[in-house]
């Protein structure tokens, strides 16, 4: 009796004890520091070795483009490392850079360091993944397909150390906002050339201790797997705006073990939460929930080079087979949009939505035939490769299904 008595003593103590000490949360706030659920590891901090989400909010936050997200609304355009920028036809472009912009070891930055990174993006033999968000730029694809060797030939001008001149492959008015993705962001010649050269992968200049960047935080340290911090850049041009002193990123790949650590006080801020939960949050915890909606479509994508995907009317009897209404309102419950197209819903009432795609079983089941297989009949076994997300998982269950 007296050694339970001293356990549960011993565990109240415990409780009381966690209850009056300040939370991880808490002491960062006295130190200005943001905590961040990232999700999971990322690739690399070089720009142009990425293609994710997680690495977007670190890479972001230490490097800065042409053009900057308002403060008051992300989705709109305001001055980055271009002061100002004009066209009169929307295919020709003139940017003005500021004189102050500065790399975190104090260079300057002009137009050619973005000169450089778009040639470095571009060139084949980097074999950067995004190398096609570019395209947009008269003659980038034509250089990134090796159909000519020559960037100059590339519509990319800098007829002074903070002016640059661009001309793209027709009218776009929409091309300020294109310059927030980090593709388009500079990157330091004189880093890179430092450790390796402008077409060499995956070498240590993104690296702690390493790293030069032009945004509001530099890289201060990156422990694989645990996290990655970013202090203040007091080399950046509107550092005096910056109020935060670090944000430290914590690659968390289990939603369930991100929320357990968020409602802990050990995070300020999660952007993963369990699929089941989210109706409790939004209804029972709206306090602690923020939902924002995000232009982007989730997608498998095929092989239609080999059977039995090289058949079309294969292709569009899975298509029809799949309830997306059903699955976004019954399974997924987070808010989302049934798919109709490609290209998701816009928020201007001039975007109408395309109805292309839809369920109709009853019409799978005909072209499943017309296709040689009747009711499945002599179609192998298909594999579905997914991540490791829980909303992935089950996902992909559905359309297994």
């Amino acid at each position: 009796i007296v050694i339970l008595l001293l356990v549960v003593a011993g565990v109240w103590l415990f409780h009381q004890s966690r209850q009056n000490r300040p939370t991880r949360a808490e002491l960062a706030d006295e130190n200005k520091i943001l905590l961040l659920g990232n999700s999971t590891e990322i690739e690399s901090l070089d720009p142009h070795m990425c293609t994710g989400q997680p690495e977007h909010w670190v890479i972001t936050s230490l490097f800065e483009g042409l053009v900057a997200p308002a403060a008051e609304d992300p989705d709109a355009n305001a001055p980055g490392v271009a002061l100002s920028w004009h066209s009169e036809d929307f295919q020709h472009w003139t940017f003005k850079l500021r004189e102050d912009a500065r790399w975190s070891d104090g260079t300057a930055l002009t137009s050619a360091d973005f000169l450089y990174a778009w040639q470095r993006i571009l060139s084949p033999e980097l074999g950067a993944q995004y190398a096609e968000m570019l395209y947009l730029l008269k003659g980038a694809a034509a250089f990134n397909r090796g159909e000519i060797r020559d960037f100059s030939a590339v519509a990319a001008k800098a007829p002074d150390a903070h002016t640059l001149e661009v001309i793209l492959e027709g009218p776009a008015p929409y091309f300020p906002g294109m310059l927030k993705h980090y593709t388009w962001f500079p990157v330091p010649r004189h880093a890179i050339e430092k450790f390796g050269g402008m077409t060499r992968r995956d070498t240590p200049w993104s690296r702690p201790g390493n790293l030069v960047s032009n945004g509001p935080f530099m890289l201060k340290d990156w422990r694989i797997n645990h996290f990655i911090a970013v202090e203040k850049n007091p080399s950046y041009w509107d550092s005096k705006v910056v109020q935060l002193e670090q944000i430290h990123f914590f690659p968390i790949d289990n939603a369930e073990s991100e929320e357990r650590v968020f409602l802990d006080g050990q995070l300020h801020l999660s952007s993963a939460i369990p699929l089941a939960k989210i109706p409790l949050y939004r209804e029972k915890k709206p306090t602690f929930f923020l939902q924002n909606p995000e232009l982007a479509v989730e997608y498998y994508r095929i092989n239609t080079t080999r059977e039995p995907f090289n058949n079309p009317k294969l292709r569009q009897a899975m298509s029809l087979a799949v309830g997306r209404v059903a699955l976004v309102d019954q399974v997924i419950r987070a808010g989302h949009l049934p798919a109709t197209g490609y290209v998701p819903p816009g928020s201007h009432s001039q975007y109408p939505t395309l109805e292309r795609l839809h369920f109709d079983p009853e019409k799978a089941r005909q072209l499943m035939a017309e296709a040689g297989f009747p009711g499945g009949k002599g179609l192998r076994k298909v594999e579905i490769l997914t991540n490791s997300s829980g909303s992935a998982r089950t996902v992909a269950g559905v359309f297994q299904e």
